[in-house]
């Protein structure tokens, strides 16, 4: 494999990690039995929430 392939290959994977949208915080909701109701996660990149 040359040098250009492989520096191809490194910044493409680069590029791919950069835009995976990393969760920086989940909410837990139980109910009054301390049963998990729902897991909310926000996004670390835009501040949205899904669960």
């Amino acid at each position: 494999m040359s040098n250009k392939n492989l520096t191809a290959i490194i910044l493409t994977l680069v590029m791919i990690i950069a835009n995976i949208n990393f969760v920086s915080a989940a909410e837990y909701e139980y109910d009054a039995l301390c049963r998990l109701l729902k897991v909310t996660y926000t996004n670390s990149t835009d501040g949205s929430k899904y669960a």
